[in-house]
């Protein structure tokens, strides 16, 4: 499992932060619905860098 930080920013939000996943794609699909749970809209920009870790 690695650890992605990423960024994903919308017209009423910005955030930063890290998740955990076996690859880039499921990395992004738990970003998705982790944004959709908090009650924001889909991101216009969603980066992701992998860590070290």
């Amino acid at each position: 499992m690695k650890i992605y930080e990423y960024t994903a920013e919308a017209k009423d939000f910005k955030i930063r932060d890290f998740m955990a996943a076996e690859n880039k794609k499921q990395a992004t699909e738990k970003i998705k619905k982790t944004i959709a749970k908090l009650g924001y809209q889909q991101p216009k920009t969603l980066n992701l860098y992998s860590t070290k870790y």
